[in-house]
């Protein structure tokens, strides 16, 4: 959902600022090659870069019907591809659709889980991986509770008793710790 647009977008970024294009084979292996598949997915096919980039373009601005543009969920319907692929007669005929080319049947079904040697269709021509914006992980922190310990609460309990606070940021370690006198660490040293 939320990565797929944000990828999209990065991509579509990257092509724009590239002073040099990369080729169309060079973007398609990597992109197929070297990321891994996500659920949420969207295959353009395409005939260059700058149709690559209009098609990109419609997606990011949320257009439904983009020519040549497929969308799915292969966690939502991966299962039933996975069984489709099993049936004899629907391997032969994946196999045909990559022996004649079609690639918008193959783009359809792959965004729906169907699993695909994306090689097969380079017709064994040299590919090479290029470096491409990252994928978007989504910003979301989960907890997990250590049930071996029994619930402290405060700042203090998760660090050490003279360490109240990790206030470390990406330039320096940093603790901070704030007393009053009355710590167990004090008693013998009043006057």
């Amino acid at each position: 959902g939320r990565q797929l647009a944000q990828k999209a977008r990065d991509l579509l970024a990257y092509l724009r600022r590239q002073e040099h294009e990369p080729s169309l084979s060079a973007l398609s292996h990597t992109l197929q090659a070297g990321r891994e598949e996500m659920d949420a997915r969207a295959a353009f096919v395409v005939d260059s870069l700058p149709q690559l980039e209009a098609r990109l373009d419609a997606f990011c601005r949320g257009e439904p019907e983009i020519e040549a543009c497929f969308r799915g969920d292969a966690g939502r319907d991966g299962d039933e591809f996975a069984s489709l692929v099993r049936d004899e007669d629907m391997r032969e005929t994946v196999e045909r659709w990559i022996a004649r080319g079609k690639l918008e049947r193959l783009a359809e079904m792959w965004t729906r889980g169907l699993e695909l040697d994306w090689s097969r269709l380079r017709n064994g021509g040299a590919a090479r991986l290029i470096s491409l914006p990252a994928y978007p992980f989504a910003r979301e922190r989960y907890w997990i509770a250590d049930r071996r310990k029994p619930r402290q609460t405060g700042a203090a309990a998760a660090l050490h008793p003279l360490l109240h606070e990790n206030a470390s940021d990406l330039a320096r370690q940093r603790y901070v710790s704030r007393f009053d006198g009355g710590e167990f660490v004090f008693a013998d040293h009043m006057l």
